[in-house]
């Protein structure tokens, strides 16, 4: 994965900014807000909007519920138009890979990245070049254009 994430990175579209963002609840507002933004900025259609917005959530959430463990934790969000299309990468401060659950009609939560597979063209993850060598970073390779309607 480490080379695919180098590839789709090496446009020279680089939307703004990476931001760092404190690991705490309100910093998941903060992350879909820009990125709808940027999406909007972009021309995407309204369907992909939601979509980025979805994903980036789910990412974010994952990262303050899991790979943060105190508020001096930071995330990482960047978003940009890689050679393969637009990527979303959120990353942690935690090694602990991200884990596909299953559908249960009773579970309050597990399921996001299973719901995010259906909603991206890809995703993975890869290490993280923070200093220290500490984290992960959780990248999506989102779809531009409207989904076919089932």
């Amino acid at each position: 994965m480490g080379t695919e994430i180098a590839q789709m990175g090496s446009s020279s579209d680089v939307l703004p900014g990476f931001l760092s963002l404190p690991a705490e609840a309100e910093s998941i507002k903060y992350a879909r807000d820009h990125v709808k933004n940027e999406c909007e900025r972009m021309g995407f259609t309204a369907d992909a909007v939601y979509r980025a917005a979805l994903v980036v959530s789910e990412l974010m959430t994952n990262a303050f519920k899991h790979g943060s463990e105190s508020r001096d934790d930071t995330i990482g969000v960047r978003f940009f138009r890689g050679d393969a299309g637009p990527v979303l990468e959120v990353s942690d401060e935690s090694d602990d890979l991200p884990v596909v659950g299953g559908f249960d009609f009773v579970g309050e939560s597990g399921r996001g990245l299973a719901l995010m597979e259906l909603i991206v063209q890809s995703w993975g993850v890869n290490p993280s070049a923070r200093s220290g060598g500490r984290g992960k970073v959780v990248w999506a390779l989102l779809i531009e254009g409207d989904l076919p309607r089932v």
